[in-house]
C-alpha cells in the first residue's frame, strides 16, 4: 500500500482528523508525527532516525509508518506517483492567527503580530502555488478543508483515498465529533478586508469562503 502525506498548513485541523480517522479505522496505528518521531497520542515510535533533525529524514519514516504528517515548511517534499497526498487548508487568515498564538503560549520570542501575518502569508501563497495550483489536480492528491472535517461523507471520501475503506466503521463517530473553534480574527493592526481581497482567487479556486469584515 501506498505512503499517505497528510500535507497540512499548520493550524488547519490536522490533530483533530488523525483522532477521527484513528476512531473510524485505525489510522493511528500506522501514523508518524514526522518532526518529533511520535504516534498521533504523543508516543514515542521505536524509530531509527528519531535521533536525526526533521531535515535530515528527507521525509521518510524509520518505523515504516505509512500516514506521515508533514507541513513541508521548506516546501522540498516532492512529488511522486507513488504516493499520496493528502492536502489540508483552512482559511489562511485564522490558521495563521491560531498559529501566532500558539507561539505565544510557548513562549517564544516573535516577531510583531504584522510581521508575523505576512511571513505566513508568504508561505501559505508559495505552499497554494505548489499543492493546489501545479498538482492540485492530480489523482494522488487530495484537499481536505477545515470545515469538511465536520462532513461524515467528506471523510468517509478521505478514507477511501488513504486506502482504509474496508476496515472503517462510520458508526463509531459520536454526533458534534467536529466543531469549528473560530471564523473571525481578533488580532489588529493589518488591513484584513483588503488583504483578503489580494488572494480571492486563491480562496475561491480552493473552495474556502471569505471571511466578513
Amino acid at each position: 500500500m501506498n505512503t499517505n502525506y497528510i500535507v497540512s498548513f499548520p493550524r488547519s485541523g490536522h490533530h483533530r482528523l488523525i483522532k477521527i480517522l484513528d476512531m473510524v479505522c485505525g489510522l493511528g496505528n500506522d501514523y508518524c508525527e514526522f518532526y518529533t518521531c511520535t504516534s498521533y497520542n504523543g508516543k514515542n515510535i521505536d524509530c531509527c532516525m528519531s535521533d536525526k533533525g526533521w531535515k535530515k529524514k528527507d521525509f521518510s519514516c524509520g518505523a515504516d509508518k505509512r500516514n506521515i504528517k508533514c507541513h513541508d515548511f521548506d516546501l522540498n517534499l516532492n512529488y511522486s506517483e507513488s504516493f499520496n497526498y493528502l492536502v489540508q487548508l483552512r482559511h489562511p487568515f485564522l490558521s495563521i492567527e491560531s498559529w501566532f498564538e500558539m507561539e505565544k503560549s510557548k513562549g517564544k520570542n516573535l516577531p510583531c503580530w504584522e510581521e508575523f501575518f505576512e511571513e505566513k502569508m508568504e508561505f501559505w501563497v508559495d505552499f497554494i502555488d505548489k499543492w493546489v495550483s501545479r498538482y492540485g489536480g492530480c489523482e494522488n492528491v487530495r484537499i481536505l478543508k477545515y470545515d469538511d472535517i465536520a462532513s461524515p461523507e467528506e471523510l468517509q471520501e478521505v478514507v477511501q483515498f488513504l486506502g482504509y475503506k474496508n476496515i472503517a466503521d462510520f458508526s463509531k463517530l459520536p454526533d458534534g465529533y467536529f466543531q469549528a473553534k473560530r471564523n473571525t480574527v481578533s488580532q489588529t493592526g493589518i488591513d484584513l478586508k483588503e488583504r483578503q481581497k489580494t488572494i480571492a482567487d486563491k480562496l475561491e479556486a480552493i473552495g474556502i469562503k471569505q471571511l466578513s469584515f
